[in-house]
């Protein structure tokens, strides 16, 4: 059995999903056509490099076309354009790239994120008689806004995703009126977080008279976002392209059991017959993608996805108050017993630097049968914690650490089946790491690319 423990398990989960992208950077080649833009492609599968330089055709043509007929290099383009949220001097390079105008508004890209903050930009560019707007949303490098993906509410759209698409649609309603903007075309953009909530951003322009643009001069392209509208505001708009990893799990969240969905069209990357492997190898040679192995519980990824979340949804007898205060079963009863836990722990985590988020894998890695044991027993990851923070002076509020520790034991103990079971042995880790791969922008990028549009 490979050694690794169930929280180090989560944190390597949580760090492949959040997309964090190396800080190496470099300067465009000069031998780039005129037509062309380069940028950074974060890694995440290989840990040695800081990135890959890939090249991008532009051209404002793309915009003249409409934007309900799917546009691969159009989809490339804005996948790039996600990869530059990480930072403002990234945006301005890209846009500048471009020959967008110089004055980009930027918003969120100063202070540290917190748990409810957003980071986003607009740039604008004439094209012919139309004021292009293009929005673009942070998927990358977003610390503790991470947390605010656990925001989901009890009913309607998600109500961290809303609050946050509320924001950008308010700010841009300002944008467009301050200009004077006229015959307005947008292209959004975001990746993970920043897909879901461009998700919800685009059914709350498309829903409105607020904003005067034509689907057809609406150009959506998401990539691997989460659900974040309820089912009457999913509504299909063709020129909504959400570009999905079928065997990434981000995509499957929030579930359907707790009635959320995406807007649009999902334009599937992935299939059975996909050779993601040679692909990958042919972009990176040091990548290797686990092998996926079926077993009684599932046939393939997808299969495997759903088994996972029906078995932290599953149905509890909520007869027995033990069971009522641990089901996650209904979207209310996550709300009720996790939302405000693993929102904090998630936040916690990932406001952390880097030298004390590996001390803690590194105590995680290092825990022997009995340590795992305690883990999960009273008061387990609490004092597992606290010498950590306490060491590296990290601020915290004790009473909020113990108390909330305290849920994501719950969650942890109510989930052995799945943590300490099928997932656990040699194939099981090989599963989930592939699924975990798949949200990576590697993936993503040559799937796209390799993408056959008939």
């Amino acid at each position: 059995m490979k050694k690794l423990s169930i929280l180090a398990l989560l944190a390597v989960s949580m760090s492949v999903v959040a997309c964090q992208p190396k800080k190496e950077n470099k300067e465009p080649d000069d031998s780039l056509k005129d037509d062309e833009v380069q940028v950074r492609l974060p890694a995440n599968m290989n840990e040695n490099v800081g990135g890959y330089d890939v090249r991008l055709r532009f051209d404002d043509a793309f915009f003249k076309e409409d934007a309900k007929n799917f546009n691969q290099e159009l989809a490339l383009l804005s996948l790039g354009n996600t990869f530059t949220t990480a930072s403002a001097d990234l945006i301005e390079a890209f846009y500048g790239r471009l020959q967008f105008d110089t004055n980009i508004k930027y918003t969120g890209y100063v202070d540290d994120p917190t748990e409810d903050s957003i980071g986003y930009s607009f740039a604008h560019k004439k094209i012919d008689d139309s004021d292009l707007i293009a929005i673009s949303i942070r998927g990358f490098n977003y610390g503790k806004e991470w947390s605010n993906n656990f925001l989901v509410g009890e009913t309607g759209n998600h109500e961290g995703f809303q609050a946050r698409s509320n924001e950008i649609y308010s700010d841009l309603k300002n944008e467009i009126e301050f200009h004077n903007y006229q015959n307005v075309k947008l292209w959004i953009t975001g990746y993970s977080r920043g897909g879901g909530i461009s998700n919800v951003l685009s059914h709350q322009i498309l829903s409105s008279n607020e904003i005067d643009v034509a689907q057809e001069d609406m150009y959506v392209y998401t990539f691997e976002a989460p659900r974040g509208l309820s089912e009457e505001n999913a509504v299909a708009y063709p020129n909504v392209h959400n570009i999905i990893n079928n065997a990434d799990l981000v995509t499957y969240l929030a579930p359907e059991q707790y009635g959320l969905y995406r807007c649009g069209v999902d334009v599937q990357i992935y299939s059975a017959s996909s050779n993601l492997s040679r692909l990958l190898y042919d972009f990176d040679k040091d990548i290797v993608l686990p092998e996926f192995t079926p077993n009684a519980n599932y046939a393939n990824e997808q299969e495997c996805i759903a088994w996972m979340i029906n078995e932290i949804t599953k149905e509890l007898d909520t007869s027995d108050p033990d069971n009522a205060a641990s089901t996650a079963h209904t979207r209310v009863d996550y709300v009720n017993n996790y939302q405000t836990g693993i929102r904090y722990m998630m936040g916690l985590f990932f406001s952390l630097n880097s030298s004390t988020t590996n001390k803690i894998m590194e105590n995680l890695n290092g825990l022997d049968a009995t340590g795992m044991f305690m883990l999960l027993g009273d008061d387990g990851i609490y004092n597992f914690l606290k010498p950590i923070l306490d060491e590296d002076n990290v601020n915290y509020n004790d009473e909020d650490l113990k108390a909330n520790c305290a849920v994501m034991t719950k969650f942890l103990r109510n989930n052995l089946v799945l943590l300490m079971g099928t997932l656990m042995d040699n194939s099981g880790m090989d599963n989930l790491k592939r699924i975990l791969y798949m949200h990576a922008p590697e993936a993503e990028y040559v799937l796209l690319k390799d993408l056959k549009i008939y």
